[in-house]
């Protein structure tokens, strides 16, 4: 199977090249949380301890509990969309969803070393990323998806096109030839496919995220420095729908009645990686650092598309659809290391106690780096595309620093969290900032907490439902997605 005529002609119409770019951040941009309490101090807690989802920041934060804990955090997801086609045609859209963000097990034995003031272990899973996005965009403009399938078509043979775009366009006879044995040079029901008006709309669904298993050790020495590593496993779970339909409700196109063009991808897989930290103890200030190895994964992607066509000839209604074959492609991603730097301050009254942290975290996206061959079915054709996507992750992403600030307040039993996390662009030609504000509530017993947390992500970008034969005719549409993430965490100290 050749990677560039299958994969990438299926799910990246858009643009190829940057579409696989795109995949790379998917897998390597992520949000601290887990738990309502890492949330809700903006997931700022690199300098601080006692709460399972700071293990994902700076596993030294496990030599500050005392006791053990088992915690479990569900979340409540609402997703709003906008989306404008043009510059002129707005839609909105919504949707809800349920998902368990965090489950841990920490175990601290009662007896400790003269050394060793604590020795913790943890056995459970943080969220990392939340793939979650719904948007859709409807209009009238000039141009035709059928002009992409020309595009895909033209100088091939009939028995020569591919499995997924411009092969079953023919099938049902969205594209067609005059000589269906020499041609080359496809025709299509549209004047001009480029600049014939048409009603279109589109619909985006995308699910998942990723999770990682921690496997994790920590202890403090003489309560002033706390040590901490942790294995990392994370595992990806990711799906995009992409339903597109034109349609010609006034009959302005003789022959043309409407198409659905649908394309499904489904992406799993598995990856290594490590954590390591310190976090050095100076009442009333701690400084922490941690490294974050970079991960390994091992991806599959599936994925397949359907064509619909229906149109007019000789007098009649002709309509017709195609599934295509499934598609499997196995590949590798490594992801890039960062570097965590914390600064902490505990607030400690007769009333009133809590925490100021700041969290400074380095990351180089450039360092991104797919592996096409390591499949068995691999070809040159892979070999040569890995060179160029590479080439162009290397070009076009650099360094970020992402500032994460965030503070509890705490009197008596009850807590009270805020946060915000600052993410500059990835991209070396783009300065904008992804900001992300959290709060949170807390209730605390000896023997039992509840915490609740929430943050609001907002993320602008451009979107191209396919791509023209000339960058001027694609057709752009502006997005905007707003995630709010509500979550409560459960704890229960033993």
């Amino acid at each position: 199977m050749k990677y560039i005529t299958s994969l990438l002609l299926l799910f990246f119409s858009i643009n190829i090249n940057a579409q696989q770019a795109i995949e790379a951040l998917r897998y390597s941009q992520l949000s601290p949380g887990g738990t309502a309490r890492v949330v809700g101090s903006g997931g700022a807690f690199g300098a601080m301890g006692g709460d399972f989802g700071g293990l994902s920041i700076n596993p030294a934060v496990l030599a500050n509990y005392w006791y053990s804990e088992f915690t479990f955090t569900p979340s409540f997801n609402i997703l709003n969309g906008e989306s404008t086609l043009e510059n002129d045609f707005t839609k909105n859209n919504s949707n809800a969803s349920f998902n368990l963000d965090h489950l841990g097990l920490v175990i601290s034995p009662s007896e400790y070393t003269d050394t060793w003031t604590t020795s913790n272990f943890a056995i459970g899973f943080n969220k990392i990323a939340n793939y979650d996005e719904n948007f859709e965009f409807s209009g009238r403009t000039p141009g035709s998806i059928v002009g992409y399938f020309k595009d895909q078509a033209d100088g091939f043979l009939a028995s020569n096109l591919d499995d997924f775009v411009a092969g079953p366009a023919y099938e049902v006879g969205a594209i067609y030839l005059e000589n269906q044995n020499t041609g080359t040079d496809y025709l299509t029901d549209f004047s001009n496919p480029f600049s014939d008006v048409v009603a279109k709309e589109q619909s985006i669904e995308r699910r998942g995220g990723m999770n990682e298993i921690v496997l994790g050790w920590g202890g403090s020495i003489k309560n002033k420095v706390n040590l901490g590593v942790s294995l990392n496993i994370p595992f990806v779970n990711f799906s995009e729908r992409k339903v597109y339909r034109e349609t010609d409700p006034d009959d302005v196109i003789a022959n043309f009645n409407q198409l659905t063009y649908s394309e499904n991808l489904n992406t799993s897989g598995i990856g290594i990686g490590g954590k390591m930290g310190i976090i050095a103890n100076f009442n009333p200030i701690r400084f922490g650092i941690a490294y974050h190895t970079p991960t390994l994964l091992g991806l599959q992607d599936s994925f397949y598309t359907v064509h619909y066509y229906s149109y007019n000839f000789d007098g009649a209604l002709e309509e017709a659809d195609s599934r295509s074959p499934d598609g499997l492609f196995d590949y590798q991603l490594k992801t890039p290391g960062r570097v965590v730097a914390s600064l902490g301050y505990l607030l400690r009254t007769e009333s009133i106690k809590g925490f100021f942290n700041a969290d400074v975290e380095y990351v180089n996206y450039s360092g991104n780096s797919f592996n096409l061959t390591s499949s068995s079915e691999a070809t040159s054709d892979d070999a040569a595309y890995q060179e160029v996507i590479n080439g162009e992750i290397e070009d076009d992403f650099s360094g970020a620093i992402n500032i994460r600030l965030g503070g509890e307040i705490a009197k008596g039993k009850w807590r009270l969290r805020s946060g915000i996390s600052l993410n500059p662009s990835p991209y070396k030609n783009q300065d904008n900032i992804n900001t992300i504000v959290g709060l949170g509530v807390g209730f605390r017993t000896d023997k039992f907490y509840l915490d609740l947390g929430g943050r609001s992500i907002s993320n602008t970008f451009g979107y191209v439902p396919y791509q023209a034969q000339f960058v001027e005719e694609d057709k752009n549409v502006d997005v905007n997605i707003t995630r709010n993430e509500l979550l409560l965490t459960a704890g229960f100290v033993f």
